[in-house]
């Protein structure tokens, strides 16, 4: 148990922490830009075909870092394969090393080739570049320290009509006035989070796993509006698994937001996995629905599971093994979701004949294989 405790003890990177500022770069270059130039830049080689592939990766996200988007293309190969991927470049890559989608591993995970590309991108004023700082300069001040690269209407002018019809994006809207060249950094910092632990922990799975981002869901006899970070939905022999990724952040910046509203947000956010809970068993039994639901949820550390498994209790026994928590450091170091997860159960109390909900390892019995098929029958062995 060390082992594992010292896996999800290490802060996740995208962790917010007071102090941090965000900062727009090349912002004497950033302007609205007419029709006929991008036009020209299409034309004129001003982008590659591969290039379309980052920017699918940036509008996927709305925003993200170069690592996501490496994550991103790599999930986006393994949903439509090869030859589709090969297909849509029409042959007018100069040479496999440059193609991200058909080169070799190695290549394809370089991180500081894709963020070159990005800085490109945003330089022909077709992403949005930020650098994420801390106002502390001391070694230990922590948090987030990079470039995120945010969609703007430019980059979404020239991706819709490329993409938009595709099977997996085609209920995908444009989020751009949600204005998320403007987000506050911590809820970027926890957006970001929960949209990599997403794509990190399915980008390996049969092509038959879907992820969406950002679909609103309508449930319940009020019929409520919850719209996630982010669903997956996971394909087995018994159900459709829905997988709500959400980010579990307890790190505040009080000059901004009061630690009691940050704390509400979380409560109403365990509210809402109750009531959707309570849905889909009502679905079942309703309507011999086989749907199932499931949350994976983004944490900073260790710490912030236990926190957040202790305001859960009062619903432990609809949360116990359906709630599963993880770090974007946990998944790096695992390689892959069946190791890289705990999982909310119930669990005996060492002093009193009762229970509380714990976290758990996910053990690969038949029961626990039966019941949470989308972390142990999807994976691909051999990627």
């Amino acid at each position: 148990m060390v082992a594992v405790k010292s896996l999800f003890e290490r802060d996740c990177e995208y962790r917010y922490v007071p102090g941090m500022i965000s900062e727009l770069k090349f912002e004497e270059k950033v302007r609205s830009v007419s029709p006929d130039f991008l036009d020209r830049l299409l034309t004129a080689s001003g982008i590659a075909e591969t290039d379309y592939f980052y920017l699918l990766g940036v509008y996927f996200y709305l925003m993200a870092t170069p690592q996501m988007v490496t994550d991103f293309i790599r999930y986006y190969r393994n949903y439509y394969g090869k030859s589709e991927c090969e297909r849509l470049l029409m042959g007018k890559v100069s040479s496999k090393e440059d193609d991200p989608l058909v080169g070799e591993e190695e290549l394809r995970a370089d991180e500081a080739i894709v963020k070159n590309r990005l800085i490109k991108l945003a330089r022909k004023h077709l992403l949005f570049a930020f650098n994420i700082t801390n106002e502390n300069s001391s070694e230990d001040a922590g948090g987030f320290k990079g470039t995120v690269f945010c969609m703007n209407y430019n980059g979404f002018r020239i991706i819709k009509p490329k993409f938009g019809v595709w099977p997996v994006f085609e209920r995908f809207p444009i989020k751009y006035e949600q204005y998320y060249c403007v987000t506050p950094v911590q809820k970027m910092m926890e957006t970001l989070h929960a949209c990599r632990v997403g794509v990190m922990g399915f980008k390996n799975h049969k092509p038959g796993v879907r992820i969406v981002r950002e679909e609103e869901m309508i449930f319940g006899a009020r019929k409520e509006h919850f719209t996630p970070t982010m669903i997956v939905e996971v394909a087995s022999p018994s159900c459709l698994y829905h997988v709500i990724v959400e980010p579990a952040h307890f790190c505040v910046d009080e000059r901004y937001t009061p630690k009691s509203k940050h704390l509400q947000n979380i409560e109403n956010l365990i509210e809402t996995m109750n009531r959707l809970i309570n849905h889909y068993e009502y679905m079942k039994r309703t309507y011999q629905k086989t749907d199932e639901i499931r949350f994976l949820l983004a944490s900073e550390n260790l710490k912030g599971m236990d926190t957040m498994v202790r305001l859960m209790n009062k619903y432990e026994r609809n949360f116990s093994e359906r709630v599963f928590f993880t770090t974007d450091a946990a998944l790096e170091s695992s390689g892959c979701l069946i190791e890289g997860v705990l999982m909310a159960k119930e669990v005996k109390a060492k002093d009193a004949d009762t229970t509380h909900l714990g976290l758990v390892r996910p053990k690969k019995d038949p029961l626990m294989m039966q019941g949470n098929a989308w972390i142990f029958e999807s994976r691909e062995e051999n990627l």
